[in-house]
């Protein structure tokens, strides 16, 4: 998280922490790419990350009430 970096208060401390990577084979990889789509979810679903029970349904909805059609769709949406 990124609010385990620096005791700042900022708007994105409950986001996790994306570290620079050089190697563009790392930026394809399933971590890499799973934190990228992770802090882009709204709050309200990324909020019930603690709750495994409670978080894949919301997901769900989610992700079915709006139609994506690829992952780069996913991250350019507002």
């Amino acid at each position: 998280m990124n609010s385990s970096v620096h005791e700042i208060n900022t708007r994105y401390k409950n986001q996790l922490t994306l570290h620079s990577v050089r190697l563009p084979a790392i930026r394809r990889g399933t971590t890499y790419s799973a934190v990228k789509v992770f802090n882009k979810l709204p709050p309200c679903v990324s909020g019930l990350k603690n709750d495994k029970v409670v978080f894949k349904p919301a997901l769900r909805k989610y992700l079915l009430t709006r139609v994506f059609y690829s992952v780069e769709e996913f991250l350019t949406n507002d």
